[in-house]
C-alpha cells in the first residue's frame, strides 16, 4: 500500500532471503505489483531459506521484516510503503503532583518542527493531556507480527519533568502500541509522572 486508501500500483521490488541478513549472499526474489498492489513470487528450494526474510521496494528501504514464518504459503497481508497516519491520546498518571516550580516538557505533536516542546507548568494532575490526530508513525521495516497483530507497532513519548532552579530533569518515556494500521481509532499512552 503507497498509503492507507492507495494501492503501491507497478512498484518493483524484491525480498531478501535470510542468507543474505546473516552472512551470506542469500536469494533475491524480484517483483512489481499489479495495478491493485498485489504480487506474488514463487521460488523451489529449501524452505528454511524463506522462513526469514526482507522486503524491500525501490525507492525506499526495507519495508517488512518476517522472521520465523512457518509453512510454504507466506501471505504477508498489507504491506505500507510510506508513513502512515496514527492517533493517539496522551493521559497523565500523577504520583507525585511537584510544584509550580516544575514544568513537563513534551514533544509538541501538533507542531510541523519535530523538535518542538510543549511546557506544561506544575503542579500536576491525573488526567487528559494531549490529542494526536494522524501522526505520520515513520518506523520501517514493520515486523510481520506487529504488522498483523491487533497491537500494531511499537512507538514511544519521551518526556521530562524539569524543577528549578535547575534547568534539567530526568528523561523518561511512555511506551505503547500504535491503534491497528489505518484504523482510525485512537491508542492511549499514559505517562508517569512520579
Amino acid at each position: 500500500m503507497a498509503s492507507c486508501d492507495v494501492p503501491a500500483a507497478n512498484t518493483s521490488g524484491f525480498i531478501l532471503t535470510n542468507d543474505g541478513l546473516l552472512s551470506g549472499p542469500g536469494i533475491s526474489l524480484s517483483f512489481t505489483t499489479d495495478e491493485n498492489g498485489y504480487f506474488k513470487v514463487s521460488h523451489k528450494g529449501k524452505a528454511d531459506k524463506l522462513n526469514s526474510f526482507m522486503v524491500r521496494v525501490q525507492g525506499s528501504s526495507d519495508v517488512l521484516k518476517v522472521s520465523g514464518l512457518p509453512g510454504d504459503n507466506k501471505d504477508l497481508g498489507r504491506i505500507y510503503i510510506n508513513p502512515f497516519p496514527t492517533n493517539f491520546i496522551i493521559k497523565l498518571n500523577v504520583q507525585n503532583s511537584y510544584s509550580e516550580n516544575d514544568t513537563l516538557v513534551i514533544r509538541d505533536f501538533a507542531s510541523p518542527n519535530n523538535f518542538a516542546t510543549k511546557l506544561i507548568a506544575g503542579p500536576f494532575t491525573n488526567g487528559f493531556l494531549d490529542s494526536v490526530i494522524n501522526h505520520e508513525f515513520a518506523k520501517f521495516p514493520l515486523h510481520f507480527s506487529e504488522l498483523n497483530s491487533y497491537s500494531g507497532p511499537f512507538y514511544s513519548v519521551p518526556f521530562l519533568v524539569r524543577s528549578l532552579p535547575a534547568y534539567i530533569g530526568d528523561h523518561k518515556v511512555g511506551n505503547f502500541n500504535i491503534a491497528p494500521i489505518c484504523s482510525g481509532e485512537f491508542a492511549e499512552v499514559t505517562l508517569v509522572i512520579d
